[in-house]
């Protein structure tokens, strides 16, 4: 559920056929997941705020993307659930880019 929505909110913000990247590595202790798209990014000053329930940086009446605004509070509920944490930063090259990390539960 949580790739799934980093996936489909990627999908949503980045222009139509740029590529969304999903990567997943597993450095000592940890699953780090990586969600990259090409959308328009998303300010320093809203990194947190996109996390809290029903929010959308986009609150105009004609806005391009739909929703709710529940998946990334979904993601970030989920990950904590798990011990974990979320955050958003610059993707290189644009964009942003969504990182979980998770304890490894085999390591525990």
């Amino acid at each position: 559920m949580v790739v799934g929505n980093l996936v489909d909110n990627a999908g949503k913000h980045a222009p139509p056929g740029t590529p969304i990247r999903v990567t997943v590595d597993q450095p000592e202790g940890l699953t780090r997941i990586e969600v990259s798209g090409r959308g328009q990014g998303v300010a320093e000053v809203d990194r947190e705020r996109i996390f809290a329930p029903f929010t959308q940086l986009d609150a105009s009446t004609n806005r391009r993307v739909s929703g709710v605004g529940l998946g990334l509070f979904l993601v970030d509920r989920l990950v904590r659930g798990m011990g974990g944490k979320v955050w958003v930063e610059d993707a290189p090259g644009g964009g942003s880019r969504f990182v979980v990390e998770l304890p490894d539960l085999a390591a525990v």
